[in-house]
């Protein structure tokens, strides 16, 4: 029986464009899938983000008309809060952001905004909400004082959309330039499980729940004490939804 030695170049070629081309479509089949799942999570985060992101409203702080202060001579300002009415929930909390917008030809100087803030949170069934008031929050600039923003957390601030360094805690007077916008991104993070006890320190306390809630901002501008043209006004928004982490 006579044997037939075949080439061995040919062979090896053959088996290694075989195996090239196994391995190059189980490479395509995998970038196939990886490409799949990629489009998944996109279109998944979009969803998200359209369900909590696309639901921000902008609510003006109306003049509460305080008979005394309508004899000053307020200037122009305008004070607007921006919050989303349906919100995921944060690490932060229930989120939301005061506007200030200097729209006259003068710089101010005003006294700590969130200093006269005060914050009214409601839960569906209209019974108020007691927010955790840290006295960590105390600020040092006033003996014996414990401003009201000890509510609520203070975030990032931004004038003119570039963020500034402001310690609201140790400042008490703040200069808003002519023409300008000053944007105060703030949380409420904890609310007390004990109303009864918000005055002590140890008050229990726990994250704020997924929820329906009402929320009203009361705040009053003024200039400093030192103005020679001093100004007061109070101001407040309507009551507004919010729809936390549904």
């Amino acid at each position: 029986m006579q044997e037939h030695n075949l080439p061995l170049g040919p062979i090896v070629w053959h088996v290694f464009k075989l195996f090239y081309e196994t391995i190059n479509d189980i490479s395509k089949m995998k970038k196939q899938t990886l490409g799949i799942i990629t489009s998944i999570i996109v279109i998944c985060q979009l969803n998200v983000n359209t369900l909590f992101a696309q639901k921000a409203k902008i609510v003006p702080f109306n003049d509460l008309k305080i008979e005394v202060e309508q004899k000053m001579n307020f200037p122009d300002l305008k004070l607007e809060l921006k919050i989303d009415t349906q919100q995921p929930v944060y690490r932060e909390g229930l989120k939301f952001t005061i506007i200030i917008t200097n729209r006259s030809s003068k710089e101010l100087d005003l006294y700590n905004p969130l200093d006269m803030s005060t914050l009214v949170l409601n839960n569906e069934m209209g019974i108020p909400v007691s927010v955790d008031r840290s006295p960590l929050f105390i600020a040092k600039y006033a003996r014996f004082y414990v401003p009201n923003f000890e509510s609520f957390d203070v975030g990032k601030t931004f004038l003119n959309g570039k963020m500034v360094n402001i310690d609201f805690y140790n400042t008490e007077n703040i200069k808003l330039p002519a023409n300008s916008s000053l944007e105060m991104n703030l949380s409420i993070a904890n609310v007390l499980t004990n109303p009864r006890l918000r005055r002590k320190p140890d008050a229990p306390k726990s994250k704020i729940a997924k929820g329906k809630y009402s929320l009203t901002l009361t705040t009053m501008i003024s200039s400093v004490r030192s103005s020679k043209e001093f100004f007061l006004k109070t101001m407040e928004t309507p009551e507004v939804t919010v729809l936390y982490g549904q």
